[in-house]
């Protein structure tokens, strides 16, 4: 799937309350893992200082 067919599938848009990313990645080659892991990552850490 593409990304903008991913966003669209889930309903994406419609999700206001968190933010959201799509990167795509691969579980065989690698691609990308780090990267998306590093962004869950950032995500938690500026969240912890909201509330």
């Amino acid at each position: 799937m593409t990304e903008d067919e991913v966003r669209v599938n889930l309903g994406l848009d419609s999700i206001k309350t968190h933010k959201w990313t799509i990167l795509p990645c691969s579980a065989i080659t690698g691609k990308n893992l780090h990267e998306g892991l590093n962004w869950v990552v950032q995500d938690a850490k500026d969240r912890l200082f909201l509330y």
